[in-house]
């Protein structure tokens, strides 16, 4: 126990002789930079080069030619810089509507789709392309779509065909069997 008493009196004051020789080296610097300030300066005589003044003196017509010049104009800079106009990207198509999906045990997943409104919906599967866009994945909640290499996910209720007749739809008057397969959107609760 007094050994380990002894070794960290000792590493104590082996930090503090480090430190107090820090303090007194700033000092010390310090003290030299002020009697540095305090020197007066020497004075120096201001000389211009030699060769300028064995030149000759200026004549106001050797500079005729670049008074007259446009100083602003382009073929004066060596390094012309041709700005290309940038690509025209055109606008993604109108992303496809959906009227329903099919997933099943054993059965290929088919998604229901049109690229317009209206009638004329066909079961597309995964890598199938409708209206430029090409179905990349999709499950019960979102389809990924791809153009020119940009993905797009959107959830499935974002893409129904809002402008289906309810009439067309199966009612549940009808057929309640039918109309409980179809997703809560479709049916219009």
């Amino acid at each position: 126990m007094t050994r380990r008493l002894i070794f960290l009196n000792v590493v104590i004051l082996l930090l503090l002789a480090a430190v107090c020789q820090m303090i007194w080296k700033r000092a010390h610097d310090a003290s030299i930079a002020r009697g540095l300030l305090r020197a007066p300066l020497e004075k120096t005589k201001a000389s211009l080069p030699k060769s300028l003044l064995a030149s000759s003196p200026l004549q106001p017509a050797s500079y005729l030619s670049v008074a007259e010049g446009n100083l602003l104009s382009p073929d004066r800079n060596p390094n012309i810089i041709v700005e290309e106009p940038p690509a025209k990207v055109s606008p993604p198509p109108p992303l496809p509507l959906l009227s329903g999906f099919i997933l099943m045990d054993g059965l290929p997943s088919t998604v229901l789709l049109s690229a317009q409104s209206g009638p004329g919906r066909h079961g597309y599967h995964i890598g199938d392309t409708i209206g430029g866009w090409q179905i990349d994945s999709f499950d019960s909640r979102q389809i990924v779509l791809e153009w020119q290499g940009e993905r797009v996910t959107k959830p499935l209720a974002e893409l129904i065909d809002r402008s289906t007749n309810k009439a067309q739809l199966p009612s549940a008057s009808k057929d309640k069997s039918a109309a409980s397969l179809l997703p809560k959107q479709l049916v219009g609760n």
